[in-house]
């Protein structure tokens, strides 16, 4: 039996209360982006990512999240914010949004993806993402990117400009544009995670997307 002494130390050195619930939404997340990466978002049930993110109680996850909508958006939220550091950085680096070139304005919208990698070192954000996209399109849900509230963002700022720049065009015709390149670029780095799980990578990842971003730019100059 334990004396009240050593039960004070256990209680002290647990985490405050709210540390404690900001260590388990940032499980959930974690566990909630594996599963919908690797097993679909429709086939992922929120019983199995509270089992999968260790809790006991399976309701853990409408506690903190409510439903699968609002996990949804908190993930890329916690992305989003993950992104931007370097993102601000780019855009420092190559002078400012309005002045740099097209190729410069998808590596700020692009490379950062590439930074968001699981413990394993998988890119499951880029898959849970292609899989949204996939399944849904652009419009289910508003994603952190293109909320207006947050324009102050680098990616908010470098889609607004991305916009601008292609404004000749209709807007469905604009987001069509970005859709399939971002498709076609998500699509790259999951199939080369597939790829290197079986030790047939031949050339560094960001080498591809850089070349994929050339690419891009040089079709969308000949659009503006």
């Amino acid at each position: 039996m334990q004396s009240k002494n050593s039960e004070r130390t256990a209680a002290s050195e647990r985490p405050p209360k709210t540390k404690r619930s900001e260590i388990t939404r940032q499980v959930i997340l974690e566990a909630a982006e594996n599963l919908f990466a690797n097993d679909g978002i429709e086939a992922t049930s929120m019983r199995a990512v509270a089992l999968a993110a260790g809790q006991s109680n399976v309701a853990a996850v409408q506690y903190h999240f409510g439903d699968k909508q609002t996990l949804l958006t908190e993930i890329f939220e916690w992305r989003v914010q993950l992104m931007e550091p370097r993102r601000q950085d780019m855009i420092r680096q190559f002078g400012s949004i309005e002045t740099c070139t097209m190729r410069e304005l998808l590596s700020i919208i692009f490379l950062p993806y590439l930074d968001m990698r699981n413990e394993a070192g998988a890119h499951v954000y880029a898959r849970l993402l292609l899989e949204y996209l996939t399944l849904y399109g652009r419009f289910a849900l508003q994603h952190p990117a293109e909320d207006p509230q947050r324009q102050d963002r680098a990616i908010g700022r470098a889609l607004k400009e991305f916009d601008r720049r292609m404004d000749a065009h209709p807007a469905m015709a604009r987001r069509l544009h970005l859709t399939m390149i971002t498709t076609g670029f998500l699509g790259v780095i999951s199939e080369y995670d597939l790829l290197k799980a079986k030790d047939r990578a031949e050339v560094p990842l960001e080498d591809l997307v850089v070349q994929m971003i050339e690419f891009s730019a040089i079709g969308l100059e000949h659009l503006e």
